[in-house]
């Protein structure tokens, strides 16, 4: 589990509770229910973004919730709530953002309050634990959490001078121009 992604079976496939196995299936479209080649296509793609955002996922639900086996189910309930509203996820501008909001509210609503919670917003929060706890590049910070990196460089450094502000601890603005 150190890899921060969940265990899988030994076959390789996600396994999904019977509650929402065939999500996709049974939510109907506009226009009817999505054909077979669709169905499979949208398994696809979220398997992909699983793939890549799931480990990120891990990391930072370790980071806010006391126990690892705490933040390993947070993550898994969180991502099977995402496939239950995957067709729907597909239609947002950012799929990547209205997946992060999903997650990171399951993971919320078990965390404790961060201390600087009372100064900063819940995105500012994120941004720094991705960037300064995780280390995360600033391109995969934002795109965790389907931003664009100049509007997630902004925000991060006006994080970093609110909290050099109210604290009256200079922190070092590793966010601006970073070229990462």
């Amino acid at each position: 589990m150190d890899s921060g992604h969940l265990p899988h079976p030994p076959s390789g496939h996600r396994t999904i509770p019977p509650r929402t196995q065939g999500a996709l299936a049974r939510h109907p479209r506009l226009e009817g229910p999505p054909s077979r080649a669709a169905s499979s296509a949208q398994q696809m793609a979220y398997d992909a973004f699983c793939a890549r955002y799931e480990g990120v996922y891990v990391r930072y639900a370790r980071v806010r919730l006391t126990s690892a086996e705490a933040a390993d189910l947070t993550v898994r309930a969180a991502l099977q709530g995402v496939a239950a509203r995957w067709h729907l996820v597909l239609r947002e501008a950012s799929p990547a953002a209205a997946c992060w909001s999903l997650v990171r509210g399951r993971i919320a609503a078990r965390a404790q309050r961060p201390s600087m919670a009372a100064l900063l917003t819940p995105a500012d929060t994120d941004m720094l634990v991705l960037r300064y706890r995780l280390g995360l590049p600033l391109d995969e910070a934002a795109a965790v959490m389907g931003m664009e990196v100049p509007e997630f460089t902004v925000r991060l450094g006006g994080a970093i001078r609110l909290l050099a502000t109210r604290t009256g601890v200079p922190l070092a603005e590793g966010g601006r121009g970073d070229k990462e």
